[in-house]
């Protein structure tokens, strides 16, 4: 794991186990819900408006993310069945990566959330940078279950590491 994914990771799981952000069920069934969680993890009230457009983003990013790691598998699986996953989650996270602070720059108010991303990845080193990052966010938020935590526990400290570090980008 790279030390910016530690440092984060770590300063995320401190925030959480204070307790005051432990999702409400609302917050953990939808898209929408996620948005609005993310917005009391950024301190910033979240409309109705607002977590639908954020849901909208999510499903949007995450499909084409999933899109381009579904192609990269099957034209991996063409010449090996072991390179399929990598392709897959080296597709998926290209693609994850550019929107990665998407949700943070819409709960701010900012009037294009994919470009201010995008901006804050080249900010942040550039796509290869921001993945080195984002895959051991994203390990830890998925193998949460694995090693003990919770699911949605895990999901919450890979989500709220996402969100200090776009306040780092964002807010120096």
């Amino acid at each position: 794991m790279n030390a910016r994914a530690h440092r984060l990771l770590a300063a995320a799981e401190a925030r959480y186990a204070r307790g005051d952000l432990r999702p409400r069920s609302d917050e953990y069934a939808t898209l929408a819900g996620a948005t609005r969680w993310m917005g009391r993890a950024l301190a910033v009230p979240v409309s109705d408006e607002t977590a639908r457009r954020g849901a909208a983003l999510l499903a949007e990013k995450y499909l084409v993310a999933g899109a381009a790691g579904v192609a990269a598998f099957a034209l991996a699986r063409r010449r090996s069945l072991w390179a399929s996953p990598v392709a897959f989650a080296l597709s998926f996270y290209t693609v994850e990566a550019q929107g990665v602070f998407v949700i943070p720059a819409l709960l701010e108010g900012v009037d294009d959330p994919q470009t201010r991303s995008r901006a804050l990845v080249a900010e942040a080193g550039g796509t290869l940078s921001v993945m080195a990052t984002v895959i051991p966010i994203a390990a830890h938020m998925l193998t949460g279950p694995l090693v003990g935590r919770g699911a949605v526990d895990a999901w919450c400290v890979g989500c709220l590491a996402v969100v200090l570090w776009y306040n780092e980008l964002a807010h120096g």
